[in-house]
């Protein structure tokens, strides 16, 4: 049982390292043709650039319990406008769930996404298509920087893996950042690391409207 455990978690941890990896440095899939549904995706329906935004919860034993987590966020300017839409481009594949959130973040003292100030959710398609996500009336105040962020979830189940591509603009001059955290838990004794937001080259498309 001791062996079983330490491979199970070896292995998600080695997955969560290959999660953080940006796409074009990933190992391709043991046994993955050309035409499979997980190649289309990433160097044709998404372009050959996206985020990985992804979400991992699971009850390995009845005192056992780990989840992960991987958020993206990249930073816009306001023009005193009002929104109330956020339009992004996600896809999934080989995923139990396909659900994110979108919202819009102040900025914070450190110069990374802040406060959540509104939020909607959507669901990504295997093709990568193109989704408007509805948010509360938001004011964004002139000249003043906000995040635009994107979040694996909510999940349907306690043990479930949700994991959308965010579509790439490689050139972009906007500034985009990644986080990951990773949480065990194991009779009764818990730990938790998150990492610092990372810079990302180029940033992932979205819209406000």
């Amino acid at each position: 049982m001791l062996r079983k455990s330490l491979l199970l978690t070896t292995a998600f941890v080695v997955a969560a390292t290959l999660l953080m990896l940006p796409a074009s440095a990933r190992p391709a899939a043991v046994g993955a043709g050309r035409d499979s549904n997980g190649e289309f995706l990433r160097n044709y329906a998404c372009g050959n650039s996206y985020a990985n935004v992804s979400g991992y919860a699971k009850h390995v034993s009845s005192d056992w319990a780990i989840s992960y987590w991987r958020h993206v966020a990249v930073s816009t300017t306001g023009q005193g406008e009002t929104v109330d839409r956020i339009v992004v481009e996600d896809g999934y594949n080989n995923s139990s769930e396909n659900t994110f959130s979108a919202g819009i973040h102040s900025n914070a003292p450190s110069d990374r996404p802040g406060m959540l100030i509104a939020a909607g959710t959507g669901s990504a398609h295997s093709d990568c298509d193109r989704i408007t996500i509805p948010i509360r009336p938001t004011k964004l105040l002139s000249k003043t920087k906000y995040w635009v962020e994107e979040t694996a979830g909510p999940y349907n189940s306690d043990s479930s893996f949700d994991e959308v591509f965010w579509k790439w603009v490689p050139h972009s001059k906007r500034k985009a950042y990644v986080q990951v955290h990773f949480w065990s838990s194991k009779s009764s004794v818990s730990s938790s690391t998150t990492t610092p937001w990372t810079r990302l080259s180029g940033a992932p498309y979205f819209r406000l409207k």
